[in-house]
Parts: C-alpha cells; structure tokens; sequence
C-alpha cells in the first residue's frame, strides 16, 4: 500500500517554522553562594537573652536584680542595644534570631542560646569573659560556643579577655529555662563601670553585637558541619 504524504508536507513544514519562531526558555539560574549560605541558615534558630531586660516579669529574687550601670546607662539598656543589633546582622545571615527577655519561657528551644550581661565593679576593672553551665547535657557543644564567642568578641572590640566566671555565671538561672541539651553560654561584654571598657558597649554597640553574631555563626558553622 502507497501512502500519499504529500498533502502533509506543508503543515509539517508551518510546525517547523512555528517552533523556530517560539523563544527558547532561558536555562534556570543557579543558586549564588549568598543565596545557598541563607537557605542553609534558615534552618536555625538563634536565642539572645537580654540580661535584666523586663526583670520585674520574673519572680522574686530575680526581679529585684537591676544589675550594673555607668556613664548614665543601666545594664538591660546597654544589654539591650547590643541584642537588637545582634540580632539584625544573624538575620542577615539568614538565621531566625529571638530576642527574649530576662524570663525566658520554659522550654524555649533553639540551637543556640546566649545570654548577654555587662558587668560592674571598680572603676580600674574592665575586661570581658564568657561562661558556660557547670552541669549541662550538652557541654562539649558548650565549651565550643564560649570558645568561638570569646575569640571573635575580643577581635570585634579589643576589650581584654579576663575570665571571672563565678557561681552566679556557672549557675545562671536561665540555663534552668531552656529546653535540655540546647547549647547556651553567658557573656559578660565589659565593665560599664570603666570607661574604657564603655567606649565600646555603650558608645559602639556594634562592635559587641559583630563579635557575639561571629561568634554564633561560627559556632552553628560547625554545628552544622558535625551534624552532617
């Protein structure tokens, strides 16, 4: 049997010609650096306790704790404008950052948690230290948290690391609060009693804030390197 192709021949042919004429769909781009280091953060979530910061929420004694002040400013103060900018630059990056107050919930659950304090004392001390629980499920994630804070918040601000970690910073009432195993350290960021150690916290809160936000993401960076 013959087959009569030839009436075909010129819809085949106005099908060649449309589909040469259709544009060509653009490959997909691939995902930048910037773009894959964000979605990758996305998957934490980062605690940062303001030290004294609404402390007439808590229960007694905690509410009766002001703290220390110096150069016109109290410590939830100084605390706070140090976690706020903290926390802008750990968004940056791509994490879900909590600022809580000084009552953290029961349970609160987050990769990492950092208390933030300032400390007070003779006006001729000053330097600055991070701490960690003396009992802790998780201490060697612990002992890497201060570890990493300690390094990049004394690059950040050049304030001295002088470590005078007490029972009051190795039994911190806020490691109680969060859920178990959730790595969490304290962080004394200087003295607002010496003005040295002011010209940092106070006047340039953002030198503190880049060193503890360092800190953290190089602490979730290996975090996230040992869970894989």
């Amino acid at each position: 049997m013959r087959y009569r192709l030839a009436p075909l021949l010129p819809i085949i042919a106005l099908g060649l010609i449309a589909s040469l004429l259709v544009p060509a769909r653009p490959p997909a781009e691939a995902a930048s650096p910037r773009d894959a280091q964000i979605q990758a953060a996305a998957t934490y979530r980062v605690g940062l306790q303001v030290g004294h910061w609404q402390r007439w929420q808590a229960p007694y004694p905690i509410n009766t704790h002001a703290g220390s002040s110096g150069g016109g400013k109290t410590e939830d103060e100084v605390n706070l404008a140090i976690a706020r900018q903290a926390a802008q630059i750990l968004e940056g990056y791509g994490y879900a950052v909590d600022v809580l107050p000084a009552v953290i919930p029961k349970g609160y659950q987050a990769d990492v948690v950092v208390a933030i304090h300032a400390d007070g004392g003779p006006s001729d001390r000053r330097g600055f230290f991070a701490d960690r629980p003396a009992r802790s499920t998780a201490a060697a994630r612990d002992d890497t948290l201060v570890e990493l804070l300690t390094a990049e918040y004394a690059a950040a601000t050049g304030i001295p690391n002088v470590f005078r970690g007490t029972r009051a910073t190795r039994y911190y009432y806020g490691y109680k609060a969060v859920a178990t195993g959730t790595p969490m350290a304290l962080i004394e960021t200087g003295f607002l009693t010496n003005a040295t150690d002011r010209r940092v916290i106070v006047n340039r809160p953002d030198l503190a804030a880049t060193g503890i936000a360092r800190g953290i993401q190089r602490f979730l960076d290996v975090l996230g390197a040992t869970d894989k």
